[in-house]
């Protein structure tokens, strides 16, 4: 699962090698499991590759400046120098609706890293949804939501985001896949979900659905059924997931089930590059170490000073594989806090 900068690039020249295959393979199994015709070229429109470079998509509800980001960002220009011609592309799903958990929480209530001035590490939490969302949240869909000033959700975290890595929004690949998982429930002839989320206002339910006749724009599938095919688009060697296996076990088996499912469908697993699940920091000089889970939820306030934050490389013996330069950085981003 750790691969090194030569493995990944092997593993991308023999996807890419075979890829007509691969997208005929799957687009064959979408049509007569699913009744989906030409699935690649959904994919394509929805997830465009613009040049020969390896994307690297870090998968989140809304991308923002937090650790797990900026880490990854970083790792990506980290192989740059090992010689694979890669890039990061930030995908999102504004679509879906809020949930009390922690990771969805974290992008109402801002948890801030800090150190304080005893040395210890600090985190804060910030308030920015607006006040009249707060009371009614659960389920409000992501894209409706907005900050205390009146500006989009989604938008403050891109803006975040581009701050702390001293870019400019329209040099940051940002894709949404809203839409994509909407299209491929709308084209579904058979094999549906049992149930859908409807938009109602700025919210969404929970409705049966009925076929794909009654599908409208707005609709999003659940995550068991879009899991599938949202890891296809990670098979040709044209994309790689930067991934960890979540918490939820739920989660656990739709990943590990579609991997099974779509060796067998194309002859390849999908393309992940795996990133930690947890890390440990030295806390001050005399102190212990503190372990940190990775989603790291965190945004250290000093990659929003106004330098924003500026990495080195490490040397090549410290970081061999993804894996590891992505936890070289979480580390480094929170001891430098």
């Amino acid at each position: 699962m750790f691969l090194t900068a030569e493995a990944t690039k092997a593993a991308v020249e023999e996807r890419l090698a075979d890829s007509a295959q691969i997208r005929k393979r799957i687009d064959a199994f979408c049509a007569d499991t699913y009744g989906i015709e030409r699935f690649s070229e959904i994919v394509e429109k929805h997830f465009p590759v613009q040049d020969k470079k390896l994307q690297v998509c870090l998968a989140r509800q809304i991308p923002t400046a937090n650790i797990e980001h900026l880490a990854v960002k970083a790792a990506v220009d980290c192989l740059q120098e090992s010689g694979v011609d890669a890039t990061t592309v930030f995908l999102s799903f504004v679509r879906d609706g809020f949930a009390s958990n922690c990771y969805k929480m974290s992008l109402v209530k801002l948890p801030f890293i800090f150190r304080s001035r005893k040395g210890k590490i600090v985190v804060e939490g910030q308030k920015i949804l607006d006040k009249q969302q707060r009371y009614c949240i659960e389920g409000r869909i992501f894209a409706y939501m907005r900050t205390i000033d009146g500006n989009s959700l989604v938008e403050h975290h891109k803006q975040m985001l581009c701050d702390a890595l001293k870019i400019k929004s329209e040099t940051l690949h940002f894709l949404d896949a809203s839409d994509f998982f909407t299209e491929i429930l709308c084209k579904a002839k058979k094999n549906g979900p049992m149930f859908v989320y409807k938009k109602r206002g700025e919210k969404e339910v929970k409705a049966p659905f009925r076929g794909h006749v009654e599908a409208d724009k707005m609709m999003r599938p659940p995550a068991d059924w879009y899991y599938l095919f949202y890891l296809f688009i990670f098979a040709d060697g044209r994309r790689a997931l930067a991934s960890t296996v979540d918490e939820d076990p739920r989660v656990v088996q739709w990943f590990e089930k579609s991997v099974a499912q779509i060796k067998d469908i194309c002859g390849f697993v999908p393309l992940l590059l795996s990133t930690p699940l947890k890390v440990s920091v030295q806390v001050g000089v005399n102190g212990g170490a503190k372990t940190h889970h990775s989603k790291l939820n965190e945004i250290p306030k000093k990659a929003l000073s106004n330098n924003g934050w500026m990495h080195a490389i490490p040397s090549p013996d410290l970081a061999d594989t993804f894996y590891n330069i992505v936890r070289h950085y979480e580390e480094q981003f929170i001891a430098c806090c």
